[in-house]
Formats: structure tokens, C-alpha cells, sequence
């Protein structure tokens, strides 16, 4: 799978807009992950409610980091300024300890999904970047 830098480092974006828009639209359209400081993705295909299949992307941080949080939210600033849409935020209920923010944009008209989870369990924050697959 090949790799397109986003270069995001401690929340700012050092790529001018139209090439993290132009990641974000490899993304969608080819699969194609962001390294997101130095990280590349580890990614896995999912079923979806409604019988329609998803890739999942994961980055792995330390617990509740600085670095994820910091992280997400410039992904989440650059997704809204990529969409098609104003990019929504979905609700955050689970029913375990562990917490995450979510939100979800049409890009390339390929709906995508940026949350950040804190699994506790596991000790990590994980940043999912999810596209749907056609």
C-alpha cells in the first residue's frame, strides 16, 4: 500500500491545504493512507450495518497523549475543509469505560470517519481514519 505524508506534527499541518485535501481525496478514492508523525496506518476491511464493507486505518499513540489529541483535531480541521459537507460529529454513548469522539464528511463522494479512541485496556489512544468501499 503506498503511502502519502500528511505531514502533521504536534497539530500543525505543514502541508499546504490542497495537499492534505489531496491525501485525504487518495484516501477515499484509492486507499492510500496519511502517515500521520512518522506512523503509518495499520488497516483491516470491516462489515458495516446495512451489509456494505468499510477499510479501517488505526494509529497508535500513547494513552491519551498529547500527540493523538493534537493529531485528531487537525485531521478533523483539515476533513471538514475537504468535504463535500460540513463534516458532522457522531454521538460519542459506549457502553464500556473507554470513550472516543467521531466524525464523519463526504470526501470524493467516499463517506469517511475520523474518531479518536482511548482504550484503556489496551493502554493506547488509537486515531481511526475509516472510508467507505464501494
Amino acid at each position: 500500500m503506498k503511502l502519502l505524508s500528511l505531514s502533521v506534527t504536534a497539530g500543525i499541518l505543514a502541508a499546504s491545504s490542497s495537499l492534505a485535501c489531496d491525501a485525504l481525496i487518495d484516501f477515499a478514492t484509492s486507499g492510500q493512507t496519511p502517515q500521520i508523525e512518522g506512523k503509518s496506518a495499520s488497516c483491516s476491511t470491516s462489515r458495516v450495518l446495512g451489509g456494505g464493507t468499510s477499510e479501517d486505518c488505526f494509529y497508535r499513540f500513547e494513552f491519551r497523549s498529547e500527540a493523538a489529541l493534537s493529531n485528531f483535531q487537525t485531521l478533523a480541521q483539515q476533513l471538514n475543509a475537504c468535504s463535500a459537507r460540513e463534516a458532522a460529529a457522531e454521538g460519542t454513548t459506549v457502553n464500556h469505560p473507554d470513550s472516543y469522539d467521531q466524525i464523519t464528511a463526504v470526501v470524493a463522494d467516499r463517506q469517511l470517519s475520523l474518531s479518536l479512541k482511548d482504550k484503556g485496556a489496551l493502554g493506547e489512544t488509537l486515531i481511526v481514519l475509516r472510508r467507505t468501499l464501494p
